[in-house]
């Protein structure tokens, strides 16, 4: 999975936060692997007790990108977890034609670059109440 597409978890009792889907180069995950092929990529990992699975696809004749997050539990405490999907919008050197809006109604962030001959649109989506953003 591309490095701007990131899931981060933090444990809302204390405070630590960490990523599902490593970065390149960290080693502290208990457990780790991969799985990729065309229009997929499948991340299972666990950390800090929890079980992380993340799966981005593409369907066929589409231009969206899925993803599905599953998370499971593994210590013998409560846990209360805050998760929270990110994405790198392709930004090219001239940033000042690019807007980012969020859209309540749609509970989705929309990102347009207007430095084009045909300005293009981006969104990200939650299936989930957003809290924050």
């Amino acid at each position: 999975m591309h490095r701007g597409r990131l899931v981060f978890l933090k444990d809302l009792d204390s405070n630590r936060y960490w990523t599902g889907n490593p970065q390149p180069g960290e080693k502290a995950f208990k457990e780790f692997w991969c799985r990729q092929e065309p229009g997929i990529s499948e991340i299972h990992a666990v950390r800090n007790g929890v079980k992380f699975r993340m799966r981005a696809f593409i369907p066929p004749d589409s231009e969206v990108e899925i993803w599905t997050v599953t998370l499971q539990n593994l210590t013998s405490r409560k846990l209360r977890l805050a998760v929270v999907p990110t994405v790198e919008f392709p930004v090219r050197k001239i940033h000042w034609h690019f807007t980012g809006t969020y859209l309540k109604d749609f509970q989705a962030v929309y990102f347009r670059d207007t430095n084009r001959e045909r300005p293009t649109g981006s969104f990200f989506a939650c299936d989930r109440p957003v809290k924050r953003f």
